[in-house]
Parts: structure tokens; C-alpha cells; sequence
């Protein structure tokens, strides 16, 4: 899945001098407990917006309010979700030096930008209480015209919100002048006076299911046809909301005007990521090296940490034999010694599943792929503790290698496609550089205890199956004894794996052994390649992995694609991640003054 880049999240506001008053008083009837209230207009709204000038409307009974709505209105945002402002983070200038899409473009093959809606409460928030609102005062604007404005006015203490519709049309003009060409502004700017719209709003007089209409035949000429369906979908809301007089209907076609507005403009945005994705590839190294270099000269971006994390992983290796350093039969480890500490040392946190793991700053903008890996490295210790269980069950005790590697494949797959999805959801959104990684990582390791009854019956299942074919063909004789473990065995065996550390460190020790193995071959090609040449091969690999992987029928009877989480693949994207890093930061941090290790 493609890396998602969040939309901005800060909003310009738009300077709108108007401002209605709302005039509440409660019901004569005491058990009435609705607030009945008029718009009237302030005295400084009049000189700066001459269309909301208007003699003062008066309280009718028709004006019933409750007060949650009349609480909306004053407390809820001004401004639409998506404005010109918001969306600024999406033009070409400013992609070119989001630094987040500079760093993702080398390893993510259809990286494209996509809005949060949904993953940030408060932004969710405040757009849904901008909606009510709205609803709120088009409610307002609707019950003004059916009224007649000269009838008395009942007592009332005076209470001020600021209308919204007038400012929600000025960011609609200005959203669509900056999203269609030159030669449309002319329409635009004639469809969209504000002052003569919001003219029409108070008189009662506004045919906005016209708007609507004339706006969806405008969006339809410029946006991706694909998007058609989106345009009449908004129009047809908004028609039927006029029709049947329904505020709330008309309010959701308003949203999804706006988002579809949103959508265009993140069209083009990854439209022309796509067009640029070979120069940001090429110059990634170069662009990072020189926008870090500006933040630490800036003091916005401190190594220190990171420096320090090098050197202990540096005093780590320098005795020890697995240092490449002292391989004198191998010229090229050795001039390559000093990445040796910043593989290394990365695997050894990826593979700490049990403590909350701050990596260096150096990986800051690699944070989601270091959690992609640290899940993946979770998921392959954990079926490599199925299989261990499964071999258990068939041996009786024994931890010899009974089982037929396909049989394990089959084992892996089925397992792993039950609990892959819910990993997924429960991981997704966390950050490696967050205190949320310590909950991720329970909420992970309780997905699969969750579910042990079911890995045990896969386990024994799988277990039945290897004996009886084995007894058919050689006999127990042969040495292939009948399981012996019952369910309840078996559960009790995955807990105490999955739970205890110490039971499990065997397992982890040969897992990061062997990433270390392939890991060390990789960053050794990799350094002899350009960014542009590794990024190539590595979609190249991904390919054949994809096309590869087998398909798991889960419970709702749907084939969905099952990618095992394997050693190899691991080493591979670890390694990737690395030598660019490397080019970065090694002259900028690790071996900035004097190296950290000594010439051998």
C-alpha cells in the first residue's frame, strides 16, 4: 500500500466583516423549552458588507431554535474544511520541497497523496460542527423569508454569531479560480457574487439547485472523468434538498461540493508526483543532504541523539568478530566498516518486540516504513512459533524439524491470513516515534492470544494431516511418531512463546541472524548502485513477489492476496533504507568531525 501523506491541517481565515445577530428569548409557554430567536444585523456589519445591511427582522413564533443548534452557531468554525489555504500545501512548489514526499518517493512505487479525514478527531470534529452549523443557518435564512419581518417583535436578550454562508462562498469562488483555467473565471466570478447570492439568500429568492447544476457541468469539463459520478451526485443532493425544503440534504450536497473540490486538486497534485517521480529519485540524496544541512545549521533538527546511538552501536561491533573491519579477505566490507553499525544496530532495536524502541532522528522521515518492518519481523516471529509448536505436536516433545516445508508454507499462510487484516487495522496510524508504538505492540500481541484456539486447531489440523499421510507411505516405524499434544497443550506452548521473552529468544536469535545475513549482501550491491538503479530493482523484486503470492479464501469466502512476512524480503527493504540513509547522514552525523570507529 502506498504511503499516505497527510493534507494540511492549518486553516487561513478569511477576513469577513459581517456579522448577524441573534436575538433569543424563551417561549411564553413554560412548557416550551425551545429558544425562539430573529437574525437582526450589527451596526458595524452594515457599513463593511452593504448585502447584509438589511432592515432588522424580528422574532415570530416561526423562529424556534433549539438551543444546541443556537450553540452551534456561535461556537462552530467559520470556515469550510477545505479552503484555497488548506489546499496550498498541494501546489507544485510547494511538493517539490515537502521534504515527506522527497523521502517516500524512493521506496513506495505508486506513492500518492491522500486527505486524513477520518484519522485526526479533532479535524473530523470541527468539520462536523462547521456542517451542523451551516445546516443550522440555512435553517435560519429559510425560516427569514417564510416570516413577515414587519410583525412585532417579542422580547428578546441579544446574543451575536457570524454567518457563514457569505464566507463559504468566497472560498468556493476562490477554491474553483484556482482549479479551472483563465478562460473560465469570467463565469465563475458572474455565478459567484457573494453580495448578489447572499441578496437572493434573504429575499428567499435563491435558485440554488440551479447553482448546483451550473456548477456540476463546470466541475465535469475540468475534473478526471472518473470523477463525473461525484458532480451529479452533488447536484442531485442539493436539488432534492430545495426541493423538499430539507436544510440538511442541501448541507450534504455543500460537502460534497467541497470535497470533490478536494479531490480534483489532489488529482493534479499526484499527477504531477507521477510526472516527477524520476528527478525527485534521482536527486533524493542530494536534496536531503542540503535541506538537513539548512535545518541543523537552523538549529530545527538535533543529531546529538542519533550521534550517540551510532557510537554505542560502534563500541558494540569494534570487538567483535562479526566486524567487518577485521575481514581481511574481504576489501570491500572493509571499506564499507562504518555502515556496519547503523545496519546492525537497527536490526537489533527491530528485533526488540517487547520494549518501546526510540530510533535516531536520522530515521525521522522513515518512521512508517521502520514500523511496516517491525510488524513484519513480529508476524515472521510469530509463525516461526508455529511452526516450532508444529514440529513440537508431530515430534511429541522433540524439537527435530519433522514437518515438510510445504506443509509449513500451507500452515503460515492459513494462519497468517486469518490475523493479517486485524494486525493491520489495529497498527495502522502509529508512529515509530511515538510512545503509541509501546500500545501498538500490545494491541498486536493480543490479536494473536486472542486467537490462539484457532492457531492451535490450524496447528493440530496441519499435525493429523503430516502423520497420516507419513503412516500411509512409511509407518510410525520409520520414525514419524503420532502427535501427541491435545489443544489445551497446545495453547498453553503459543502462550508461554508468544508471552515470554526468554522462551522465544532462540527463535528471535535466528531470525535477526539470518536478516543480518542478507542484509550485509544487500547494503554491499547497493552501495555500488545510484538511487535511481536500486529504486528500479527494487520494484522489480516487489513485482515478482506480488505476482507470487499465494491467495488466502477467508471467512467471508472472498480470495484475498496473502504476502508471508519472510526473512529475505525483510533484508531487502532494511537494506534499501539503509544505504540511502547512509549517503545522507553519514558525513552530516555519524562520522561528523572523527569517525566513530578506528582504521584497522
Amino acid at each position: 500500500m502506498a504511503d499516505k501523506l497527510p493534507r494540511p491541517t492549518h486553516y487561513v481565515p478569511i477576513q469577513v466583516a459581517a456579522h448577524g445577530r441573534l436575538s433569543a428569548s424563551s417561549s411564553t409557554d413554560q412548557n416550551d423549552t425551545t429558544l425562539k430567536f430573529s437574525l437582526t444585523n450589527g451596526h458595524s456589519a452594515a457599513s463593511a458588507n452593504p448585502t447584509l445591511s438589511q432592515s432588522v427582522m424580528q422574532t415570530t413564533n416561526a423562529f424556534q431554535i433549539d438551543a444546541f443548534k443556537i450553540k452551534t452557531l456561535k461556537k462552530a468554525p467559520r470556515y469550510p474544511p477545505v479552503t484555497k489555504e488548506t489546499l496550498s500545501e498541494l501546489n507544485l512548489c510547494r511538493i517539490i520541497h515537502n521534504i515527506q514526499v522527497r523521502c517516500d518517493v524512493s521506496f513506495n512505487d505508486d506513492l500518492h497523496l491522500e486527505p486524513t479525514e477520518g484519522k485526526q478527531n479533532n479535524k473530523r470534529r470541527d468539520a462536523e460542527a462547521y456542517w451542523a452549523a451551516l445546516t443550522a443557518e440555512l435553517q435560519v435564512y429559510r425560516l427569514m423569508a417564510l416570516v413577515d419581518q414587519s410583525s412585532e417583535t417579542h422580547s428578546a436578550v441579544d446574543e451575536t454569531f457570524t454567518p457563514r454562508l457569505p464566507v463559504m462562498f468566497t472560498c468556493l469562488r476562490e477554491l474553483l479560480m484556482a482549479l479551472v483555467p483563465e478562460r473560465d473565471h469570467d463565469a465563475v466570478a458572474e455565478h459567484l457574487d457573494v453580495d448578489f447570492l447572499m441578496q437572493q439568500v434573504l429575499k428567499g429568492v435563491l435558485d440554488i439547485a440551479g447553482l448546483a447544476r451550473w456548477l456540476a457541468q463546470l466541475l465535469k469539463h475540468h475534473c478526471a472523468p472518473m470523477r463525473d459520478h461525484l458532480a451529479d451526485e452533488m447536484a442531485a443532493c442539493i436539488w432534492h434538498g430545495s426541493l423538499l425544503g430539507h436544510p440538511e440534504q442541501i448541507t450534504q450536497g455543500l460537502k460534497k461540493l467541497f470535497a470533490l473540490l478536494e479531490i480534483m486538486k489532489l488529482d493534479v497534485a499526484n499527477n504531477q508526483i507521477r510526472s516527477l517521480r524520476i528527478c525527485f529519485i534521482v536527486d533524493t540524496e542530494q536534496f536531503q543532504r542540503e535541506y538537513f544541512q539548512r535545518r541543523m545549521q537552523g538549529g530545527s533538527f538535533d543529531t546529538f541523539s542519533a550521534r550517540r546511538w551510532y557510537e554505542m552501536k560502534a563500541n558494540d561491533l569494534r570487538d567483535s568478530s562479526l566486524f567487518w573491519g577485521l575481514d581481511q579477505k574481504n576489501p570491500e566490507k572493509r571499506a564499507m566498516k562504518g555502515i556496519q553499525p547503523l545496519l546492525y544496530g537497527l536490526i537489533d532495536d527491530l528485533t526488540l518486540l517487547d520494549s518501546l524502541k526510540q530510533y535516531p532522528s536520522t530515521f525521522f522521515y522513515d518512521r512508517g516504513r521502520l514500523m511496516d518492518l517491525r510488524n513484519d519481523l513480529r508476524s515472521l516471529v510469530y509463525l516461526r512459533i508455529c511452526r516450532h509448536v508444529l514440529n513440537l505436536v508431530i515430534g511429541g516433545g522433540s524439537d527435530q524439524d519433522w514437518t515438510p516445508p510445504s506443509v509449513c508454507e500451507a500452515l503460515q499462510l492459513r494462519i497468517f491470513g486469518m490475523l493479517d487484516s486485524s494486525i493491520r487495522c489495529e497498527t495502522e496510524g502509529f508512529s515509530g516515534m511515538t510512545e503509541d508504538t509501546g500500545s501498538m505492540n500490545d494491541d498486536a500481541c493480543k490479536i494473536w492470544l486472542s486467537n490462539l484456539d484457532i492457531i492451535s486447531l490450524e496447528i493440530l489440523r496441519a499435525a493429523f494431516s503430516t502423520w497420516d499421510k507419513k503412516k500411509g507411505s512409511v509407518g510410525t516405524a520409520a520414525g514419524i511418531p503420532a502427535p501427541a499434544f491435545s489443544d489445551k497443550n497446545t495453547i498453553h506452548t503459543l502462550s508461554k512463546l508468544i508471552c515470554e521473552p526468554a522462551s522465544r529468544q532462540h527463535i528471535i536469535s535466528e531470525v535477526r541472524d539470518e536478516i543480518k545475513d542478507f542484509a550485509s549482501t544487500q547494503v554491499l550491491r547497493f552501495n555500488k548502485m545510484s538511487a535511481f538503479d536500486i529504486r528500479e530493482e527494487q520494484g522489480k523484486r516487489r513485482a515478482r513477489r506480488s505476482s507470487e503470492t499465494p491467495r488466502f479464501q477467508n471467512l467471508a469466502c472472498r480470495q484475498l492476496p496473502c504476502s508471508i512476512p519472510d526473512s529475505e524480503d525483510i533484508a531487502h527493504r532494511l537494506a534499501h533504507l539503509v544505504i540511502l540513509n547512509w549517503r545522507v547522514w553519514a558525513d552530516l552525523c555519524y562520522l561528523h568531525d572523527s569517525e566513530a570507529l578506528p582504521e584497522t
